[in-house]
Order: C-alpha cells, then structure tokens, then sequence
C-alpha cells in the first residue's frame, strides 16, 4: 500500500440529538465540550482545506468507508507504521483449535513495541 496509514484526532460537529425541550443551563453545559473524535484510515488524499479518509482498502486504488474531514477541525495526526501491528493466522489458529493433535502448528504473532511506528505530524500540511 502506498498510502499511509494515519490517525487523526479532531473535532466534529455535533448535534444535540434530543427532539425535546432543554433548558438554557443544560445547553451551555452541553455546548461547553468539544466533540473530540479519532479516526484511523489510509490518507488517500489532501488539498489546502481537507484531507480524504478510507477505512478500507480492497485492492490497490479501490477503497470504502470514505470521509472528509476538513483541516480546521484536525488537532492532530499520527502516522502508524503497520509493519509493526499485531497480526494473526487465522486459518492456523482455526485449524489447530479443531485438530486433534500434540503437535502445534506454528501462528504468525508480530507484537509491536511501545510507541513503535507512531510518527506525531503536527502540521497536516507535512503529508503528502
């Protein structure tokens, strides 16, 4: 994959989500905290006032769950080196669950290093 894979933390919009009457003090209490959020995805793509999203990624060029979030809003984000996740064999692990056996069929188990493969980009500028 030629894209990186980031986190961004930003805040988004929010709606107050009740239909029903509410009073000035709840509304100032409500509108006092920010609606943090935090997204993981490929950076597919930037310009000067957004940055595009996917959360997947099928086939080179070919992804889903697509969001624009608009640079303002970013507070920060994080490249993730996805060398370094955990990975498993699941047909392995499948097959050696149901199978009889005294002998172990090896699994695929890569365990990151604390704070491994996390660059902290400030500027959303700085990835291209």
């Amino acid at each position: 994959m030629d894209k990186p894979f980031i986190s961004v933390r930003w805040y988004d919009a929010e709606d107050f989500g009740d239909a029903g009457w509410a009073t000035e003090e709840l509304l100032a209490e409500w509108g006092a905290r920010p609606c943090e959020s935090l997204s993981y995805g490929y950076l597919v793509s930037q310009n000067r006032s957004y940055i595009t999203l996917a959360a997947d990624c099928i086939l080179p060029g070919t992804y889903g769950r697509i969001m624009k979030i608009p640079k303002r809003m970013i507070q920060e984000m994080k490249e993730i080196d996805l060398s370094t996740a955990i990975t498993y064999d699941t047909v392995s692990s499948r097959k050696r669950s149901t199978k009889r056996s005294t002998t172990s069929e090896p699994t695929s188990h890569t365990e990151p290093a604390t704070g491994a493969g996390e660059n902290s980009i400030q500027d959303p500028d700085l990835i291209s």
